[in-house]
């Protein structure tokens, strides 16, 4: 398997990531200054790769302009996830032909069920997440793996405040991504 920024080539077929694909249709972040999302998304990598560190039960030293971050993921995880399960694993859809990477898929402290957890360096949920994590979750049912739960764990750079916001409708955020899977590749025609 090849990645790109854009695609991950599985054989002979590109598979458009689901990232790509959103950002095609979504106007979440129309308006930002490019360096404005330059520097966020540099920040945001970087508390996502301690988070998932954690996730991996490895306790790097955090550097000091992350630890509000990171600190507030590391105690969300200890008091909220029983198992982890995977970290960084790729989806590969290939009744819809595309892929991604989810974050982390656990089983939470009181569930018997799975919950797929997308890291969001980020104070408010945007719709765009509802979708991304819904095409993971037909993914990952695609391979046989039941997830029950989608969670948007939404973590604030400034204030370490962690919002975890559930996605219940599976279906419905799942046929929001096939609208955006099919504009994409109407429009790459």
């Amino acid at each position: 398997m090849t990645v790109s920024d854009t695609h991950y080539k599985i054989g002979n077929v590109a598979y458009p990531r689901v990232t790509t694909i959103l950002k095609a249709v979504s106007h979440d972040y129309n308006g930002v200054p490019s360096h404005v999302m330059k520097e966020a998304a540099e920040f945001g990598r970087q508390v996502h790769s301690y988070c998932t560190a954690i996730s991996r039960y490895l306790y790097p030293e955090i550097p000091a302009h992350l630890k509000v971050p990171v600190i507030a993921f590391w105690e969300w995880f200890a008091d909220t996830v029983k198992e982890v399960l995977d970290t960084e694993f790729r989806v590969i859809c290939k009744e819809h032909q595309y892929a991604g990477q989810g974050d982390l898929l656990a089983r939470l402290k009181g569930d018997d069920g799975l919950s797929l957890i997308d890291f969001k360096i980020m104070a408010q949920p945007m719709k765009s997440h509802q979708a991304q994590t819904a095409a993971y979750w037909y993914g990952k049912k695609e391979e046989g793996i039941r997830i029950e739960r989608r969670i948007g764990l939404y973590i604030n750079k400034g204030t370490g405040r962690i919002k975890a916001v559930e996605f219940p409708d599976h279906a419905r955020d799942f046929n929001g991504f096939l609208c955006a899977l099919n504009w994409y590749k109407w429009v790459q025609k």
